[in-house]
């Protein structure tokens, strides 16, 4: 069991409802969370922003930040890029056990499901497989091309849970 660390950046939403989903998708692996202090766009050095200062190279982002004892997932109202393309939705890296979602398009719901994909890269989740459903449900970690097709309640499929090494959850329906 660990602890997963939140740090906000540039961001002033509300984070309970992520939180509590998180911790529910990932449980018993992740037991508690802990919340950093908000970091400010003003703070952050020259190095992890592309475009004139708007957007952030996720990659670049995570590195920023040091290793702490649990995983790490980054919440930011910023908008991502990564090498290929601009309005990343989040990316999630399992060596450095950080992972990082932006807010810019996104509603909470969609921000939760986001986390729970990026942390499932965390994890050692990979997208490979994973047209799959339970009861109706996909898979939060296959790939969507737009969150739209993610159903708020996702829940891992039996692939994912066994991979993680966890039982998937009684009665889920």
């Amino acid at each position: 069991m660990s602890q997963l660390i939140f740090q906000p950046v540039e961001y002033s939403g509300d984070l309970a409802e992520i939180f509590n989903e998180v911790v529910r998708a990932f449980h018993p692996l992740i037991d508690d969370f802990t919340v950093l202090g908000e970091i400010k766009k003003e703070s952050l050095p020259e190095s992890v922003f592309g475009h004139s200062r708007t957007h952030v190279y996720g990659s670049k982002f995570l590195d920023y930040f040091p290793q702490q004892q649990g995983p790490l997932l980054v919440v930011t109202s910023l908008p991502l890029l990564n090498k290929y393309r601009l309005g990343v939705l989040g990316q999630g890296h399992q060596d450095s056990r950080k992972a990082i979602v932006s807010a810019y398009r996104d509603s909470s719901e969609e921000l939760y499901i986001t986390a729970i994909h990026e942390l499932g890269h965390v994890y050692g989740l990979t997208h490979e497989d994973h047209d799959r459903t339970y009861n109706g449900r996909r898979c939060p970690m296959r790939t969507f091309t737009s969150l739209r097709e993610a159903n708020p309640d996702s829940v891992f499929c039996g692939f994912c849970y066994s991979k993680l090494g966890i039982p998937e959850p009684v009665g889920r329906v």
